[in-house]
């Protein structure tokens, strides 16, 4: 917009995140193209996520593990030969932890505007004015 509305450079619509005279080639801002630099950066995120391993077993009262998850009373007392909430049960400590590996990429784009001088890049990146 202020490439081809230089007129407009008087800072009337800066705001928080931008400020046209400091951040836009046109209006004497952004950076020469010797000191800007474009960058990649990658973040890993490693989430763990528990799952009961009961199947379709119960104990001696007929509860399932997601009993467990609201009421964590988990003395054994009402274990049974195919229920043992301690080892099945992950609101016990139990059950199978399992790692899942989250990756996020961001880069950042620089705006090329020709001048009369030498190249530049506006530096707003993706802040508007108002």
């Amino acid at each position: 917009y202020y490439d081809e509305s230089p007129y407009m450079c008087g800072g009337w619509f800066d705001d928080s995140d931008f400020t046209v005279n400091a951040m836009c080639c046109a209006c004497g801002g952004g950076e020469p193209a010797a000191t800007m630099t474009s960058s990649t950066s990658t973040e890993a995120t490693t989430a763990t996520a528990c799952f009961d391993t009961a199947g379709d077993a119960t104990d001696s009262y007929e509860d399932s593990c997601s009993y467990y998850d609201a009421h964590p009373h988990c003395s054994g007392m009402w274990d049974d030969s195919d229920f043992t909430a301690s080892a099945m049960c992950c609101a016990c400590g139990g059950g199978t932890q399992s790692a899942a590996t989250t990756t996020a990429s961001t880069s950042m784009e620089a705006t090329t505007t020709a001048t009369a001088s030498a190249a530049c890049f506006d530096t707003a990146g993706n802040a508007t004015d108002s």
